[in-house]
């Protein structure tokens, strides 16, 4: 085998731009993985459970802890450290403490802590707080450390679509950030890391697919747009989801 043939080979040509994107992606990966800093993240999913069957079912009244309701809605809310520095409750300014906030029109029937990381987080919840447009609960605990998470089930009378927001200041943190989901990794069951290496791989090999067929002189536009959008998605993938929930919803 000579150097020419090697060199006009389309498959050798495929792996040698297959190894370099994957050393693209691998070196912004380990850049963003290396640096120490505080990441706070939350995001939070509604199911409701029961709704309108006071209209539908005379006689039948649906009832929550004695008090009547038209519908029973679970909002599952999920806290973590996405950074690799500890983020300690002195951190948090006394003056503007985190807080989930949501619309006051809606009644919340139950809170609870359903999982922990770390039990000697020491996490609370106080007491609602009304304010204008909205209701608070404080959030409390000692620390959180590397993918430390606080998981909090909220029971209300809201729909599906009500607005949770964790809000707050934390030094050495701009802001709070709640990931964005284009994919609807975290919208399902199962791992959102399993699931987004799938989808990344999937769409990777989609790009690398209708790559191959352009180096072999295939330039039909929809081996182009298989390319494009194989590569556009599984890089969108790759860089989108960088703030990943350790425990699922």
């Amino acid at each position: 085998m000579t150097v020419e043939s090697i060199v006009n080979n389309p498959f050798i040509t495929l792996v040698i731009l297959t190894i370099t994107l994957i050393s693209f992606f691998l070196s912004i990966f380990f850049y963003k993985n290396s640096k120490r800093e505080k990441i706070l993240c939350y995001y939070f999913r509604s199911n409701t459970l029961i709704e309108g069957i006071n209209e539908k079912l005379s006689g039948l009244q649906l009832n929550y802890n004695d008090l009547p309701q038209e519908r029973i809605t679970i909002t599952k809310f999920i806290i973590w450290n996405n950074g690799k520095q500890t983020i300690d409750c002195r951190d948090v300014v006394s003056n503007n403490p985190l807080r989930i906030k949501c619309s006051k029109e809606i009644n919340i029937l139950d809170i609870q802590i359903t999982k922990l990381s770390e039990n000697s987080n020491s996490v609370k919840i106080k007491d609602i707080i009304i304010k204008d447009d909205y209701q608070f609960n404080e959030i409390e605990f000692d620390f959180l450390d590397h993918k430390d998470f606080i998981k909090i089930q909220f029971v209300h009378n809201g729909k599906e679509n009500e607005l949770f927001e964790l809000t707050g200041k934390v030094k050495g943190i701009k802001r709070i950030i709640k990931p964005l989901d284009p994919y609807g990794i975290y919208e399902d069951s199962g791992n959102p890391l399993i699931k987004r290496f799938i989808y990344f791989s999937i769409t990777f090999i989609i790009g690398l697919i209708g790559l191959y067929n352009l180096i072999l002189g295939n330039c039909e536009w929809y081996f182009w747009y298989i390319t494009s959008v194989g590569f556009f998605a599984s890089g969108n993938i790759f860089f989108r989801y960088n703030y990943l929930s350790p425990e699922v919803l």
